[in-house]
């Protein structure tokens, strides 16, 4: 497989180590791989692997597949990929892999993410299209790179020649003091106690960011009622501002009419204007005539002069 490459199955309590692709699961873990699905990865078209209870070895002879097996469980666990992995001519690899599961950890990381819980199972499935992006599922729900890798560091411990193991891990060394003092389910306990304080402190958050915009918008109502209260109408004034809010609801519509009305009575070739001047031109010769006509003449001198106006 080019090179030494180890597997523990992720229990604390099991401490066998193998090489060449041997996968071990030890009697005494409390969760184990039992199944490996594989799907246009790589030279694999489609092939399952079941695992059981105990020491399990896959053996062949080089480049029979076994490093890729290994290969398709890092993917499984959240390793960085590309399209490389896909076989040829194919539209997505995907890598399932189902993990019984009573591991107190694990659990309590499903919780904390609201994650389903399958009778003491976890399905866990990483898809790769031909882009080379990814989508990673835990029981069937989309979850980030970030927390498939989180979550595939309690199930798997994978060694490799050139790979840190999860000994020299600093964030890990907390949880072999906890396992060594036997307090795992304290630690689950506490875990629990802490999601629920940071749920309260969230709703309590909440309720103060209610009580700020409850305040804003008292103080907003406030301050209307006043300005209604200081407003002191006069009689009748409530028509006048019916009339004014027509007038501006209606500006528009006035001043393109009003344009259209000037434009009859001065601008046109045949104006208002020019036939009340005209008229009154007429009219005073016949008044020079017949002084009948002195009334028809005041009053076109009127009209002509209300048009100017």
């Amino acid at each position: 497989m080019g090179g030494e490459r180890d597997l523990h199955c992720g229990s604390r309590h099991c401490r066998r180590k193998i090489q060449c692709g041997k996968i071990c699961h030890c009697e005494k873990i409390s969760h184990m791989l039992t199944t490996l699905s594989i799907k246009n990865f790589a030279l694999f078209h489609e092939v399952t692997v079941s695992f059981q209870k105990g020491f399990n070895i896959i053996t062949g002879e080089t480049g029979a597949g076994k490093s890729l097996i290994v290969d398709a469980l890092n993917l499984l666990l959240g390793e960085k990929t590309d399209a490389s992995v896909l076989r040829k001519d194919a539209r997505k690899a995907i890598v399932e892999g189902v993990f019984s599961l009573d591991l107190p950890e694990a659990a309590s990381f499903l919780r904390e993410h609201d994650l389903d819980v399958f009778d003491h199972e976890v399905h866990i499935r990483r898809e790769v299209n031909t882009s080379g992006r990814s989508r990673s599922f835990i029981n069937d729900t989309p979850v980030t790179m970030e927390s498939l890798r989180r979550f595939g560091e309690l199930l798997v411990d994978l060694h490799g020649q050139h790979e840190h193991q999860s000994l020299l891990k600093i964030e890990k060394h907390i949880d072999y003091l906890d396992a060594f003092a036997g307090l795992e389910s304290r630690v689950v306990q506490i875990g629990l106690i802490y999601k629920k304080i940071k749920s309260l402190k969230k709703d309590l958050q909440e309720l103060i960011q209610k009580g700020h915009q409850l305040r804003e918008r008292r103080d907003y109502l406030q301050f209307q009622f006043n300005e209604i209260n200081n407003i002191n109408p006069a009689a009748e004034e409530d028509e006048e501002l019916e009339q004014e809010e027509r007038i501006l609801a209606n500006s528009e519509k006035l001043f393109g009419m009003g344009s259209e009305a000037y434009a009859i009575l001065y601008e046109d070739e045949r104006s208002v204007y020019e036939m009340l001047t005209r008229i009154e031109e007429i009219l005073s010769e016949l008044q020079s005539i017949d002084a009948r006509f002195q009334e028809y003449l005041k009053l076109s001198t009127d009209a002509k002069i209300n048009a100017d106006e």
